[in-house]
C-alpha cells in the first residue's frame, strides 16, 4: 500500500496519532481525509497554547525569584540590625538605639520587626528610649517576651525587674495596670514581684508601687512551685514591705498580713543562702528572734543543700562562724545536735571547724585561721571535750584534721589545747590508713616556721614513740616529710633504729631524698655513734630515762613517771618486762645511773651540736659555691650575648 500527500505530510510532522487514524479510516473504521487536516490545525493551535503557556510561567517564575531575593535581603538586613543592637544592649550603648529609632531613612514597619528593639528596655536604658519604643510598637509592646530570654517566655516586667529602674518600671506599670502586675510569666509562672523578691530586690518605692496597683492579694500569688513572693525575699523586702502595708487602709485583712509577716520565719533555701553568703548578723537576728518558733529555726538549720551536699549547721561550721552565732545555734537545737554526725562523711561538728578549709584575701593573705582557732576553742569548751576521741568515717580524730591545716600560732594554740586535754593516747591514735596526727603535719607541702613549730611541738609531746608509728604502708613520719628544713629536724631527734626503718617497699626515709645535703646529713647522723646504750632507754616510753627509778626485786630501770602511770592504768604491781610482783612504795631512785646519765646526755648534745654545725657550715659552703658558678655562668651569657 502506497502513501499520499497528506500522509507523509503528518509523518513529516511526526503526527502518528494522525497517521492511525488515516489507516483506520482508510479501513472504513476511522474519519474523512477532510477531518484528518482538520485535526492537523487542532494540534498546531494546541502545541501553540502550550508554548505560550511555558513562557508565562517562566516569566511568573523570574517576578517570584526576584520577590524571593528582596525578601532574603530583608531577613538579612533585621538579623544584622538585631545583633548589633543586642550587643549595644548588653554594653549599654544607648547612642546606638538614638541613632536606629532616629534613623528617618527607616520605615517603622521595618523598626517594629527588629525585636531587639523591645529588649532595649533591659539593663537601664533610659526612660525616654522606653517612651519612644512604647510609642513604636503600641501598647501591647509591655506583653511581648523578651527576646533574650524568649526560651523562658518572660513577659517584658518580669524580666525589667532585675535591671531597670523605678521609672522604667513605673511607665510599664501604668500602661499595664493591675493585670500585667499580677501576670504569671516563664515557666516557673512567676510574677514580677517574684522575680523583683528573687533578686534580692528591697527598694521601698518598687514595693510600694507593685502592693498599690496589684492590691494586697499580689502577695499571696504562689508560683508553680508553690512559693509566694514573700517566700523568695529577704529580711530588708520584707520590713519594706510591712511599712507599705501599714500605710494602706487599715482593714482587718491588712492588719492579718501585717502580723503574718512579722512572725514569717525565712525559708530554709533562704537561710541556706544566708549561710553561704556569710551573713551571720542576719543569722544571728533571725536565731535570736522569739518571735520565730523553734521547729521554724531547726527546719532551716537541718536543710540539706544538694548543690553542697551540706545542712545548713554544717556549712556554717565549715564556713567558721563566729561563737556567738554559733551558741545561738545550740540555744535554738539544743546542745545534743553538737554530738550528730554527717551522714556522708562521719564528721562531727568539731572535724568540720578543724578541716582546712582556708581562704584568701586580693593580697594572696589567709584570713580565716583566727576565726578557725576561736570556733574550735568554742566548741571543744562547750562539748567539754568529749568530742576529741571520736573519729569519722575515715578514722580521723579532730587532731588529724587540724594537722592538715595551714600552720600558723593560732592553729598551734588549737593544736596544744587538744594535746593537753587528749594527751598522749590522742597523739598515738591512727586513722584508716594507719597514719597519725604527726604523720600528716609532716605531709604537709607548705612549709612555714609555725609549721616547724607545729611538728617539734608534736615531737616533744609524743617522744619516739610517734616518730617510730608506721602507717599501713610502713611509713614513718620521716618517710612524709616534705622539705629539707624538716626532714633535718627530725634526722637530728630520731633514733638510730628510727632513722633506718623501712617501709614496705623496702626503702628508707632517705631513699627518697634527692638532695645531696640531705643525704649527706643523714650518713653523718647515723654514723654518729649513739651516746644511750639499750640500759638507759626507758622500756615503757622508748625514751631516754629521767628521773631514774627501779625495782628492787628485779633491778628493772624505769623513768619515775612511766612506773608510776603504769601501776596507775593497769591496777597491778607487776613489772612491765618481767610481771614480778612488787610495792610501788618499794621502787627507788637509783644513785648511780643517774649522775652517769646527766654526762652522758651532755656529751651526747655536744656531740650532736658538733654534727650539726658541721653539717651547716657545709651547707653553707655549698651555697656559696652554686652562687658563685650561677654568677660565672651569668658571666659568660652576657659575653656571649656582647658578641
Amino acid at each position: 500500500m502506497t502513501l499520499d500527500a497528506s500522509v507523509l505530510n503528518f509523518y513529516k510532522q511526526s503526527n502518528l496519532m494522525l497517521i492511525t487514524n488515516y489507516f483506520q479510516a482508510s479501513q472504513g473504521r476511522g474519519t474523512s481525509e477532510a477531518d484528518l487536516q482538520q485535526a492537523g490545525v487542532q494540534e498546531e493551535v494546541k502545541e501553540q497554547e502550550e508554548a505560550e503557556a511555558v513562557v508565562g510561567a517562566s516569566e511568573q517564575a523570574g517576578e517570584e525569584q526576584i520577590e524571593t531575593n528582596a525578601d532574603m535581603e530583608e531577613k538579612r538586613w533585621i538579623y544584622q540590625t538585631e545583633q548589633r543592637l543586642i550587643e549595644a544592649c548588653c554594653q549599654n550603648d544607648w547612642d546606638a538605639f538614638e541613632n536606629f529609632l532616629s534613623d528617618e531613612a527607616i520605615s517603622k514597619e521595618k523598626k517594629r520587626k527588629v525585636v531587639p528593639v523591645i529588649t532595649g528596655l533591659k539593663r537601664g536604658a533610659p526612660i525616654s528610649i522606653v517612651k519612644y519604643l512604647i510609642e513604636l510598637m503600641g501598647k501591647e509592646a509591655i506583653y511581648l517576651p523578651d527576646h533574650t530570654y524568649k526560651k523562658y517566655n518572660w513577659m517584658q516586667l518580669a524580666s525589667l525587674c532585675r535591671d531597670a529602674s523605678f521609672e522604667v518600671i513605673k511607665c510599664l506599670v501604668d500602661i499595664g495596670g493591675k493585670n500585667i502586675v499580677a501576670m504569671h510569666s516563664g515557666n516557673r509562672e512567676r510574677t514580677a514581684l517574684h522575680l523583683y523578691l528573687e533578686v534580692g530586690g528591697s527598694c521601698p518605692k518598687i514595693i510600694d508601687l507593685f502592693l498599690k496597683v496589684g492590691g494586697i492579694e499580689v502577695l499571696d500569688i504562689v508560683d508553680s512551685f508553690g512559693q509566694t513572693p514573700m517566700q523568695c525575699s529577704n529580711r530588708s523586702a520584707r520590713v519594706a514591705i510591712i511599712a507599705c502595708l501599714q500605710t494602706m487602709e487599715r482593714s482587718p485583712v491588712v492588719r492579718n498580713k501585717i502580723q503574718a509577716l512579722r512572725s514569717m520565719a525565712l525559708s530554709p533555701r533562704q537561710f541556706h543562702d544566708l549561710v553561704q553568703k556569710k551573713d551571720f548578723g542576719d543569722i544571728q537576728a533571725f536565731l535570736s528572734n522569739e518571735e520565730y518558733s523553734k521547729e521554724e529555726k531547726v527546719r532551716c538549720l537541718n536543710f540539706r543543700d544538694m548543690r553542697d551536699n551540706r545542712k545548713s549547721f554544717e556549712l556554717f561550721f565549715m564556713l567558721l562562724g563566729p561563737p556567738v552565732v554559733a551558741e545561738a545555734i545550740v540555744q535554738a537545737m539544743g546542745k545534743d545536735f553538737l554530738y550528730t554526725r554527717d551522714d556522708s562523711s562521719g564528721d562531727t561538728c568539731l572535724h568540720i571547724a578543724c578541716c582546712p578549709w582556708i581562704e584568701y584575701d586580693d593580697e594572696g593573705t589567709f584570713y580565716n585561721v583566727e576565726s578557725q582557732s576561736r570556733l574550735v576553742e568554742y566548741l571543744h569548751s562547750r562539748t567539754g571535750g568529749k568530742l576529741l576521741f571520736d573519729t569519722n568515717g575515715d578514722g580521723e580524730t579532730c587532731l588529724h584534721k587540724l594537722a592538715k591545716c595551714y600552720f600558723t600560732d593560732s592553729n598551734l594554740n588549737s593544736i596544744k589545747l587538744m594535746v593537753e586535754a587528749g594527751g598522749r593516747k590522742l597523739l598515738l591514735m591512727k586513722d584508716n590508713e594507719g597514719k597519725t596526727a604527726l604523720h600528716n603535719a609532716c605531709e604537709y607541702v607548705c612549709y612555714s616556721q609555725s609549721h616547724l613549730n607545729t611538728v617539734k611541738y608534736l615531737v616533744e609531746a609524743g617522744g619516739q614513740v610517734l616518730l617510730s608509728s608506721q602507717d599501713n604502708d610502713g611509713n614513718t613520719p620521716l618517710h612524709m616529710a616534705e622539705n629539707e628544713e624538716l626532714m633535718q629536724y627530725l634526722l637530728s631527734v630520731s633514733r638510730p633504729n628510727v632513722r633506718e626503718m623501712k617501709n614496705k617497699e623496702g626503702d628508707k626515709a632517705v631513699d627518697r631524698w634527692w638532695c645531696p645535703e640531705v643525704k649527706e646529713y643523714f650518713n653523718l647522723i647515723s654514723t654518729t655513734a649513739d651516746a644511750f646504750s639499750d640500759d638507759l632507754q626507758c622500756p615503757i616510753c622508748l625514751e631516754t630515762m629521767k628521773d631514774v627509778y627501779f625495782i628492787p626485786q628485779c633491778h628493772h630501770h624505769f623513768c619515775k613517771q612511766c612506773i608510776t602511770q603504769s601501776v596507775q592504768q593497769q591496777n597491778s604491781s607487776n613489772c612491765p618486762i618481767c610481771r614480778g610482783e612488787f610495792k610501788l612504795r618499794d621502787v627507788r631512785e637509783d644513785p648511780l645511773i643517774g649522775p652517769i646519765l646527766q654526762s652522758k646526755l651532755l656529751k651526747a648534745e655536744k656531740k650532736k651540736q658538733e654534727v650539726l654545725n658541721n653539717v651547716q657550715t657545709q651547707l653553707m659552703e655549698a651555697k656559696e659555691e652554686n652562687r658563685n658558678l650561677l654568677d660565672e655562668l651569668n658571666n659568660l651569657k652576657r659575653k656571649y650575648n656582647e658578641l
